[in-house]
Formats: C-alpha cells, sequence, structure tokens
C-alpha cells in the first residue's frame, strides 16, 4: 500500500504545481499589461487565453481592442470577451457592454449593453455601475 500511495502524492503534486503555474503565468501576464507592457503580455497571455482562462482571454481581448502590442482587431476582442464572459468575467461583461452601447465591431444595441452592464455588476464591475448610470 505505501508503494501505491508515493506515486499518487506525485501526482496530485504535480497536478497542483500546474495549476500554481497557471496561476503565476496569468498573473505576470496581467503585470505586463497593467505595466503597458502590451507585447510582453500578448505573448504571456495568448497560450492561456487559448487554454481557456478567463482573465487571460479579458486582457488580450482588451489589447486586440486598443490595438496595443498587437494589432488592433475588434472581431478577435469580441470573441475572447464572449468566452471570458460565458465564464462569467465581469470584466468581459463589462467590455462587451461597451462594444453594443457603442456598436463597435456589433450593431449598436443598447438594450444588450443594459443586460450586460447588469450581469457584469452581479460580478462587482465598478466601470459597469458608471456604464450603466450613463444609460439613465
Amino acid at each position: 500500500m505505501r508503494h501505491a500511495v508515493a506515486p499518487l502524492s506525485v501526482c496530485l503534486f504535480l497536478a497542483f504545481a500546474g495549476v500554481s503555474l497557471a496561476e503565476e503565468d496569468a498573473f505576470n501576464g496581467i503585470k505586463l499589461f497593467e505595466r503597458g507592457e502590451y507585447s510582453a503580455a500578448f505573448d504571456a497571455l495568448s497560450p492561456l487565453a487559448k487554454a481557456g482562462d478567463p482573465r487571460a482571454q479579458y486582457y488580450l481581448g482588451e489589447i486586440y481592442r486598443q490595438g496595443r502590442g498587437h494589432a488592433q482587431s475588434i472581431t478577435d476582442a469580441l470573441d475572447l470577451f464572449k468566452h471570458s464572459a460565458e465564464a462569467g468575467n465581469a470584466d468581459a461583461l463589462n467590455a462587451l457592454g461597451e462594444l453594443y452601447l457603442a456598436g463597435i465591431g456589433v450593431n449598436k444595441d443598447t438594450e444588450r449593453a443594459r443586460v450586460m452592464f447588469e450581469k457584469a455588476i452581479s460580478g462587482s464591475s465598478l466601470k459597469a455601475y458608471i456604464n450603466l448610470a450613463y444609460l439613465y
């Protein structure tokens, strides 16, 4: 029995270490973004976004939306924001609301923007409160 526990312990350690490394990579990518190092943030966040990390998807979406550190692509930004929002990311919901409100990359839809802002507020997005207030 002792021999069966050791491989299990190693597997569990590696599984949790992988999560920690992914968390650290996401944190580093976000810090690069916040420091304005958009090219480096793009490189750090891209594999995480492809792997389904909602925070990485949001920040990569912002890079595409703003065209900083990479060519602007509203289509890619929308796609990333939608995936992130589906996972419940409040910032992504707010970003989608802003795009719908302005009609950028999508048909202008104030009602859909309002719904996105309300969902983002339930996820504690301060920006969404401000955007929703703007509608009223």
